[in-house]
């Protein structure tokens, strides 16, 4: 045991010795594999870890250029070494073809290498097609001529953003678009760390590419009343279409449809009969042969001051007239009035000043919303109307129907968002063209029985499909047609040679 340990007491110190022999002054910084610009300066890096203590060597393909810290003659316009006792990194001036190759730093049994590869043109960009749908795969790809094995990446940017890295070995890149690329510019470049980072876009492609993303219309309307006018004022609605390519707008309601393609609506001397849903309809082809359409619509309320009429009770004459010490009962109706009327005021004709107020006003039911919904089948619809009443309609007074047919009972929410106000909505999910219709909503109150009605319009996806067939139809019989003539002029033709 003790022999043992006295052995491992001597043994130790000794291979710490061999160590620190044979391992003094490593390169720590070896030469890495360098991509170098033409007519450019170059480095490739050799460092130690302490004072150098044995002879360091340059070679480029086994031929010395520098000796420690002094270039052979015939390359001191070449090549340079570093400043530093532990730097010996080489510099390569003005890099030509011929400076392509293997360097190597050699020092006391170590040899690090690594290649050179000069680069003297631009990446090559190219894609499969200019012209794309939103949603489309496109397929790019990136070349510049170096080997696979050669460092750095290919990177693609779009609009100066990084948006896809890959090595040598992968330079086709597939990925899908939206319209936020439409008239982006894509550039593909090559990036390495030995190549400064101010340098890299002089590997980029020339040729950037430029596409062109099509996609269907998006509409959105704006106007400053938010759906509101007076009326006797001008109404504006401005339709915003989102397109490429350009779409073909129109406005519509259901009375009337523009033959303009002005996306602004103007409706001057505004009357009450102008309220109602105003849809713009915006329409595009694609490169493809493909219609696209979308629509937005507002509803436009036009207010007017209250119409008022009264009604006289009790003992009193049609006039007015009554016997000092009789009753009488003066009803004020509110028949009119957009927005409702908050509040009633009386004034007797001996003061002018004196007024009687109320502001519990009892009026019948005004019903707003859509005129008009439209939903792809298969899709949920939501139709909404909004009761403003007083009294306060309750649920049991409020009811639906399609066509004036039955009372609908499922599918039926009641909200009170706002005082006398009541939002009925109903619900139907995954809709089919036998939706299609009219619904009514239908209030009742003390005063009189109001109603709005809806028409609900299921669009059917195979709608453009059925025009192909017909034209394809069609086609198919005057093909048939010529068949025909071909075949009779040629049978009369036969005829006639043997006659």
């Amino acid at each position: 045991m003790y022999e043992q340990h006295v052995l491992t007491n001597i043994f130790i110190p000794v291979l710490l010795i061999v160590e620190r022999t044979l391992c003094n002054d490593i390169i720590v910084t070896p030469p890495v594999d360098t991509i170098a610009l033409l007519s450019y300066t170059a480095e490739m890096k050799c460092r130690l870890d302490e004072t150098r203590s044995n002879t360091v060597f340059w070679e480029k393909d086994n031929t010395i250029i520098a000796i420690n810290k002094i270039i052979e003659n015939r390359f001191v316009r070449k090549y340079n070494i570093a400043d530093g006792d532990l730097n010996y990194d080489l510099h390569i001036y003005d890099i030509g073809f011929d400076d392509e190759g293997v360097y190597e730093c050699k020092h006391s049994g170590q040899s690090p290498n690594a290649y050179m590869y000069v680069l003297d043109k631009k990446t090559q960009c190219a894609t499969n097609n200019a012209v794309a749908i939103s949603g489309e795969i496109v397929h790019f790809s990136c070349n510049i001529g170096l080997p696979n094995n050669a460092p750095g990446d290919l990177v693609w940017y779009i609009d100066d953003t990084e948006y896809y890295r890959s090595n040598f070995s992968i330079s086709a890149w597939t990925t899908s678009l939206n319209r936020s690329h439409n008239g982006a510019e894509f550039v593909c470049q090559l990036e390495h760390t030995t190549i400064s980072s101010s340098l890299w876009n002089l590997t980029a492609c020339e040729d950037k590419i430029e596409l062109s993303i099509e996609y269907g219309p998006i509409v959105s309307i704006n106007d400053n009343s938010n759906g509101r006018v007076i009326e006797g004022d001008t109404y504006t609605a401005r339709c915003t279409v989102d397109a490429n390519p350009t779409a073909t707008i129109q406005w519509d309601n259901n009375n009337w449809e523009s033959n303009s393609s002005d996306a602004d609506l103007v409706l001057f001397d505004v009357e009450r009969r102008h309220e109602g849903t105003y849809t713009c309809r915006a329409t595009n082809m694609l490169y493809n042969n493909e219609t696209r359409n979308d629509s937005k619509a507002v509803f436009l309320s036009v207010e007017f001051k209250p119409e008022l009429a009264t009604v006289i009770s009790g003992e009193a004459s049609e006039r007015g007239d009554i016997i000092e010490g009789s009753s009488m009962n003066i009803l004020c109706l509110v028949r009119e009035s957009n927005p409702s009327a908050e509040s009633v005021q009386w004034l007797t004709s001996s003061s002018d000043t004196e007024w009687l107020n109320f502001t519990d006003v009892k009026h019948r039911p005004f019903i707003t919303g859509l005129t008009e919904y439209e939903v792809q089948e298969g899709g949920n619809a939501r139709l909404v109307c909004t009761i403003d009443s007083n009294p306060y309609i309750t649920a049991a007074n409020i009811i639906w129907q399609k066509n004036n047919g039955d009372i609908i009972t499922k599918n039926v929410a009641i909200t009170s968002p706002d005082g006398n106000v009541v939002n009925t909505t109903l619900t139907m999910n995954a809709v089919t063209e036998n939706d299609s219709g009219q619904y009514q909503c239908v209030a009742l109150s003390e005063f009189e029985e109001m109603s709005h009605v809806i028409r609900l319009k299921v669009l059917s996806p195979s709608s453009d499909s059925g025009v192909n067939s017909w034209v394809i139809a069609l086609i198919c019989i005057i093909l048939f047609l010529i068949a025909v003539t071909l075949s009779i002029i040629f049978i009369r033709k036969r005829l006639t040679d043997n006659s």
